[in-house]
């Protein structure tokens, strides 16, 4: 019934969580159903708002930059799904880097590749920083017509990802 999972990966350790957990439930599902279990990496690349100045020269560079950073997901994807791979190896692991609103994306994925559920980590964030930085989990599982699975992390885990997020934000602004 469940061997076959989408994970949607942003490279933390709440993702790594999620994909073990959903490594080890299609690896049982499979041995329980006779079937090989699958588990889909998914990243998705966020798109980048461009907001267009008289001068446009600056252009290639901001496209260079975006199809690095796309480059950079894509090896690292493969790293972490070479992990499971060897972690559990009569699964067969896949990867998948979309791009487009994380939410949408995740679930359009999930149907594209046909799986049975879904798996994201949670970083357990409240307050504030969950009205700022919002939750992609959260999200999943209020729109998503498949079964999802939230694995939430270890508060030091989540204390740790939610000061570096914070950092981030206020670099941003």
């Amino acid at each position: 019934m469940f061997h076959q999972w989408l994970v949607a990966d942003d490279f933390d350790a709440c993702s790594d969580a999620a994909a073990r957990v959903a490594c080890q439930l299609a690896v049982n599902q499979g041995q329980a159903t006779g079937q090989q279990g699958r588990v889909v990496l998914c990243h998705v690349v966020q798109p980048v708002p461009l907001v267009m100045a008289p001068d446009v020269m600056g252009m290639p560079d901001m496209v260079a930059t975006l199809s690095s950073t796309i480059e950079d997901a894509g090896v690292r994807l493969q790293e972490r799904a070479q992990a499971l791979q060897e972690a559990f190896p009569t699964l067969k692991i896949q990867t998948s880097l979309p791009s487009g609103p994380a939410v949408k994306t995740i679930l359009e994925e999930a149907d594209r590749q046909r799986v049975d559920a879904i798996c994201v980590g949670s970083h357990g964030t409240t307050g504030l920083a969950h009205a700022l930085l919002g939750s992609t989990a959260e999200r999943t599982v209020y729109r998503s017509h498949k079964t999802v699975l939230v694995v939430k992390s270890p508060p030091a885990v989540a204390s740790r990802e939610l000061g570096s997020a914070a950092r981030d934000l206020r670099a941003d602004l």
